[in-house]
């Protein structure tokens, strides 16, 4: 069970309304960096279809990804100053069209100073920004400490991935989330101890499919049992996943709203 020991802004974001098509649980996406090292000929090391890197292939030359290899990892400082524009609370995919694990320092320090100087006080507005990776050992995941607004996930397909749960576990983030997006298989013995967030979701694109049932539901009984807010993404079948689309909750501080 988690329990919450500092009042946080966060809950300024509105979790009421519905995402972006795609990314449900984002009002935004920003993608200071991109590309990732693990994609050889086209294939991801880590068995995993690879959506960006398909979207890349559809922009190269194109937005500042390069024309010959439109997926290897860039910084686009053009872009850090773009949730500055935004002026309402917003909840921010960040840096979904890579993997941000291995983001050179130098790069990413100046991410985590805009998303730090988005974290105001809790009367002021600010962002939420979800970072997510596959490798929970690269940099993103030592650095420390990062701003509360900034949500640190993993992915997670199948047993093979439960690793990545515990390497998250070791952070420092406020947040600590898990996306089973795609679910590709069972669990195996699977501990959400300490997770504070759970998404589930099925496999998109060319070889879109809906998982089994019970891979589903072992997620969704465990989670429930943790008391982790579920986000359960619309491409999974409704006739037989209840309509989770819960958030962590943060205390209002006394006093105010």
């Amino acid at each position: 069970m988690n329990v919450w020991n500092a009042v946080s802004p966060l809950q300024k974001c509105d979790d009421t309304k519905p995402g972006k098509p795609g990314i449900e649980y984002a009002d935004e996406s920003w993608n200071p960096y991109t590309g990732c090292r693990n994609i050889e000929n086209g294939n991801c090391n880590l068995g995993a279809d690879c959506w960006a890197y398909s979207m890349a292939q559809r922009l190269k030359g194109r937005y500042g990804y390069d024309a010959e290899d439109p997926f290897k990892p860039t910084f686009h400082p053009d872009r850090l100053a773009d949730p500055l524009k935004w002026r309402k609370p917003r909840r921010i995919a960040a840096c979904f069209m890579g993997d941000i694990a291995y983001c050179p320092w130098e790069w990413l320090y100046r991410i985590k100073d805009t998303v730090s100087g988005l974290h105001e006080p809790y009367d002021k507005t600010i962002h939420r920004f979800y970072f997510l990776t596959k490798l929970p050992q690269g940099n993103v995941f030592k650095y420390r400490p990062w701003p509360e607004n900034a949500w640190l996930g993993v992915s997670v397909s199948s047993h093979r991935d439960i690793w990545r749960i515990r390497q998250l576990k070791k952070t420092k983030a406020r947040v600590k989330w898990v996306s089973f997006e795609p679910v590709e298989g069972p669990m195996g013995k699977l501990d959400l101890e300490g997770i504070d967030w759970v998404v589930i979701g099925a496999k998109t694109g060319r070889h879109k499919g809906a998982p089994r049932r019970k891979w589903v539901e072992t997620i969704v009984a465990t989670a429930a049992w943790e008391e982790i807010p579920i986000f359960i993404k619309p491409n999974l079948p409704g006739e037989w996943v209840l309509p989770y689309s819960d958030y962590p909750k943060f205390p209002s501080p006394e006093g105010s709203p």
